[in-house]
C-alpha cells in the first residue's frame, strides 16, 4: 500500500537554512506506509518517544528512516526547546472510527501546563497497522481542526 506520509516537522527541520535546503533536495519522502504489528505496539512506540521527547527518532521511523543522524539530532534538540520537560501523562483525547479500517485519532500528552497534541491517521489491516499520517502540535485547536 502506497501512502503519503506528511511530517510537517521534518518540512521545518530540511527547509530552515539554504544549507538545509540542499539536504532536503537529498531526502527522498518515503510514500510507503510504516507499518506496526497491531495498534498497541504501535502507540507504545508512539508513547514511548513522545513522553521521553525523542521527536527524532519518532520522526526517523515515521519517516521510513530517510533522515540522517544529524537530522535526527537536530530535530530532537528543536524539539526539546519547546517542550522543556518530559511528559508525564497521555490521553486519547478524540477518536474516529473511520470506514475499512481506518481509524483518526488525537493523543494528548502533558506535564505540568506543557501540553503536545499528536494527531494520526492509521489504517488496520489483516496482518499489521500503517501509519499513513501523523502530526505533533503545540496548540489544540491545530490538531482540534484536523476531525
Amino acid at each position: 500500500m502506497r501512502a503519503f506520509l506528511i511530517l510537517p516537522l521534518i518540512a521545518l527541520l530540511l527547509t530552515a537554512t539554504p544549507m538545509r535546503a540542499q539536504q532536503q533536495q537529498q531526502v527522498q519522502p518515503n510514500l510507503d506506509a510504516v507499518t506496526f504489528p497491531d495498534y498497541d505496539s504501535f502507540t507504545a512506540f508512539l508513547d514511548e518517544k513522545v513522553m521521553q521527547r525523542q521527536f527524532g527518532v519518532l520522526m526517523q521511523k515515521m519517516s521510513g528512516g530517510s533522515l540522517s543522524l544529524a537530522q535526527v539530532q537536530q530535530l530532537t534538540e528543536q524539539m526539546r526547546q519547546g517542550f522543556t520537560t518530559d511528559f508525564d501523562h497521555v490521553a486519547v483525547m478524540r477518536q474516529a472510527e473511520l470506514e475499512d479500517g481506518f481509524r483518526q485519532e488525537l493523543r494528548v500528552y502533558w506535564a505540568g501546563n506543557i501540553y503536545a497534541y499528536v494527531v494520526m491517521l492509521v489504517h488496520q489491516r489483516e496482518n499489521d497497522i500503517a501509519v499513513l499520517n501523523l502530526g505533533i502540535h503545540v496548540a489544540p485547536v491545530q490538531a482540534l481542526a484536523m476531525f
